[in-house]
């Protein structure tokens, strides 16, 4: 039976690398104690289309973001602009003490933004 993806592992030049540890690195911040972010890297070798998912919190939540595009920088900040919009949301939804006192106080403000 034939695999109707041919996708492989993409070896990316020390440039390439480079490039994505650095938008993996600028999403570190914002998963404060949750461990690294895993990353992956494909190339569709029909379409020259690369296909990048950065995985977030693996060992827990195993959150996986994906973009796909002709252009591996683009597809690359793609997905970190993906993954900061899904941290977001996620801290959202989060009760936290810090974020519970700061509710409090923007009810009594309500007007501060």
């Amino acid at each position: 039976m034939k695999n109707k993806k041919s996708r492989t592992l993409l070896e990316p030049s020390g440039e390439e690398k480079a490039f994505v540890y650095q938008q993996a690195v600028e999403l570190s911040p914002l998963l404060a104690h949750s461990g690294p972010i895993a990353v992956i890297l494909e190339k569709n070798k029909k379409h020259a289309k690369y296909s990048v998912t950065f995985i977030l919190v693996p060992k827990t939540l195993n959150i996986k973001v994906q973009s796909e595009g002709e252009n591996l920088f683009d597809v690359c900040m793609n997905v970190k602009n993906k993954a900061k919009k899904t941290i977001s949301l996620l801290m959202n939804q989060m009760d936290s003490p810090i974020r519970t006192i700061q509710m409090e106080h923007f009810k009594k403000f309500p007007y501060l933004q």
